[in-house]
């Protein structure tokens, strides 16, 4: 396939740079478009625009065009006419495309409307779905990952330049896709969207017209695992193998490394893990950095018991580490067998039949939406594990409605037999955990280790807490509630999201006028609700800024709603849980009204996403309460994201001060427990972590 037979043989690449990001109050100071044809440039449209306002510093800073530069330079009406003619009925890439479109159409003014060219092509949308684990997915670092060299960033010319060549690059990306992979990416667009959508369009003519599935074979990405297996060669039984075997020179690991260096401190340390495993007490360390601290407590731990190893730690990073080097190099060197698992919690991994499901009822998705669902589908066909951290181009505190409604369920699950039920990926994890002899966790899953939907942590084990200086505040932010606007929103939309649904399958149903009348009645009181919280978010915000000269970036402030300042506001304070109290309510009428209608069109799927959410909806009245009244156990602050003194976004927020009760249930869980960081003691004693954790009353 080339880009002729693409309709792409010519094309337009176009970029502005301008004032500023707001359409409405901005203006344009350079905007460009690049002639290519047949993947080479053939002309080129270049103007710097007098916007008739000051360009502001950061905005020179960044592009390097100063207000002197654009002092003789003409109005963007005075170029327009050379400019529409030059990109004529051309195709159109651009980077984030919309944002330049919106631009010069409303430069325009009515003359002339880029987007009545429906071959629109966006390399931005385009990376986010075909290139999902890059990082980033601004122009420059795209350009880096495919070795185009970048002259001056943020200059309309370079950069439609390279947004074209680019362009060119993800085609080719493009051509290991299927039929299916484009036939499912179709499926979620609507009538109304346009980028990319004829180029999709043109590659599933292209295979139908020429008989074929794909192009070429499978591109030589990595894919992550969520298991790693071991199996010894020759293997006889390790027991008696001591760690001055494993340590000393000439030993285990001196033969295995070249460099490998003798260190007392790492020895001594592996002795004690030893001796808290034997005798299945509580061990706290301080290992310093060089120390080797992952293979002093991997050797004892794997060496001398025949029970599941948990490894908890507070970053990626380490995980990364412990379960791609540091585990597979120690058990080649102890030629012992074993079966490793990363695992998250459940709400980390994708549910393939809620995916299906959502993609088959569509509709009740806005545009905007759907692009967003766009960068889970190419996705979902290669993973191995499901772990939506691995999907950058789709992020789910950007996406709650939608995570929500794709992400897995265990009361879904249960109930819900349907032919990809066997793929699931929670499913496979959880079997892949039992089988395991060593689990890598983190801090917030050993937190939840007793909730009974996240079951997979057996009694009676080993537990290794490294970088155990982050314990307390990641546990603590497990336990962090928060409330804010988007998150009212995304659950209200998910409720709406399937009433809708099941609305729109049952017209003809007698109780359809009642139902849809009672929805109507929840929209309304929503409504009041949202005004309620979104002023008393802005007067608490001000409130709390009032003796701030400037505020930028993010503020997080701590506040007692028995403060004197604050004391004024109680009326609101329960003017609002009262509000939400009404939405409990009336959507648990619309529930019973919905279950009670004997409805032919209300399916099972239907009833179980009713009830998960509605659940939501009342266990968000525990959290409103808790953060708008005073308990000492808890610690309340609110986060101010603001720029350039004004307000962005507001979230009310609570955690428990103290978290001493999760570790004396650990405590009661392990058989053995080892706490060990580099930065443990202050003072040097122990007595601060201790403390935290809750573990002061036990003797050491």
């Amino acid at each position: 396939m080339n880009l002729k037979d693409l309709n792409l043989n010519e094309f337009i690449s176009i970029d502005v740079e301008t004032t500023g990001l707001d359409v409405s109050n901005e203006k344009i100071i350079e905007i460009a478009a690049i002639k290519f044809k047949n993947g080479k440039i053939e002309d080129t449209f270049s103007e710097l625009i007098n916007p008739r306002k000051k360009i502001p510093h950061f905005i020179e800073n960044l592009t390097g065009i100063s207000n002197s530069d654009i002092t003789d330079k003409p109005q963007f009406k005075e170029i327009s006419d050379n400019f529409i003619r030059f990109i004529d009925k051309y195709p159109i890439v651009g980077h984030n495309v919309s944002f330049d479109i919106d631009f010069i159409n409303k430069e325009l003014n009515g003359i002339y409307n880029l987007y009545e060219n429906s071959f629109i092509c966006d390399t931005y949308h385009l990376s986010k779905i075909f290139l999902y684990d890059m990082q980033s997915f601004k122009l420059q670092s795209l350009c880096n990952h495919f070795g185009i060299n970048v002259n001056k960033a943020h200059r309309a010319k370079d950069d439609a330049e390279n947004t074209g060549i680019l362009f060119i690059k993800l085609i080719d990306e493009l051509s290991y896709y299927s039929l299916d992979n484009f036939n499912n990416i179709y499926k979620i667009y609507s009538d109304n969207i346009i980028l990319n959508k004829m180029l999709f369009e043109n590659h599933i003519k292209y295979f139908i017209d020429n008989s074929i599935l794909r192009i070429k074979d499978k591109s030589n990405r990595i894919l992550n695992r969520n298991s790693y297996t071991y199996k010894s060669v020759n293997h006889k039984t390790q027991k008696n193998i001591n760690l001055d075997d494993v340590f000393s020179i000439p030993g285990l690991l001196s033969k295995k490394f070249k460099n490998y260096q003798y260190r007392l401190s790492q020895n001594k340390f592996s002795g004690s893990v030893k001796d808290s495993i034997d005798t299945n007490s509580i061990l706290v360390a301080e290992a310093e950095t060089g120390l080797g601290k992952t293979y002093g407590y991997l050797i004892p731990s794997i060496l001398n018991t025949d029970k599941k190893i948990i490894i908890s730690t507070s970053t990626h990073n380490l995980q990364e580490q412990l379960f791609n080097k540091d585990i597979p190099d120690i058990v080649e060197v102890l030629n012992f067998p074993i079966k490793s698992t990363i695992i998250k919690g459940m709400r980390n991994y994708i549910c393939r039949s809620r995916l299906n499901h959502l993609i088959d009822n569509i509709d009740v998705l806005n545009d905007n939406e759907r692009l967003d669902l766009l960068s889970v589908i190419i996705w979902i066909d290669e993973t191995k594990t499901g772990d939506i951290s691995e999907c950058n181009g789709f992020k789910t505190w950007m996406n709650k409605k939608i995570w929500d409604l794709i992400c897995f369920n265990h009361e879904f699950c249960g109930i819900n037999k349907s032919d990809t039920h066997d793929k699931c990926f929670y499913q496979k994890l959880k079997n892949d955990a039992e089988k395991s002899n060593l689990l890598i966790i983190n801090h917030s899953l050993l937190a939840s280790c007793f909730d009974k939907e996240d079951s997979i942590i057996d009694n009676h084990n080993i537990c290794i807490i490294d970088e155990a200086h982050k314990l307390s505040e990641n546990c603590r932010m497990y336990l962090k509630e928060s409330l804010n606007r988007n998150i009212f929103q995304g659950l209200f939309e998910s409720y709406s999201f399937i009433v809708s649904k099941i609305l729109n399958n049952n017209k003809e149903n007698r109780a359809f006028g009642v139902i849809y009348d009672s929805n109507q009645n929840i929209i309304k009181e929503f409504s009041i609700f949202l005004k309620l919280f979104q002023d008393l978010s802005y007067s608490f915000a001000d409130l709390k800024l009032q003796n701030s000269i400037s505020y930028t970036n993010i503020q997080d402030i701590r506040y007692k709603c028995t403060e004197n300042q604050l004391i004024d506001m109680n009326s609101e304070f329960e003017n609002i849980i009262e509000s939400f109290k009404n939405i409990i309510t009336l959507s648990n009428e619309n529930n019973s009204l919905i279950n009670n209608s004997n409805l032919s069109n209300y399916t099972r799927v239907e009833k179980i996403d009713l009830n998960i959410t509605q659940r939501k909806i009342t266990d968000m009245e525990k959290v409103i309460k808790k953060i708008f009244s005073d308990n000492s156990n808890y610690v309340s602050w609110i986060s101010i994201i603001s720029n350039n003194n004004n307000i962005k976004s507001i979230s009310f927020n609570t955690a428990p001060l103290w978290v001493h009760d999760i570790f004396t249930d650990l405590s009661m869980k392990f058989d053995s427990m080892i706490l060990t960081s580099a930065t443990l003691t202050v003072d040097e004693s122990f007595d601060y972590i201790l403390q935290e954790v809750g573990l002061d009353q036990y003797s050491i």
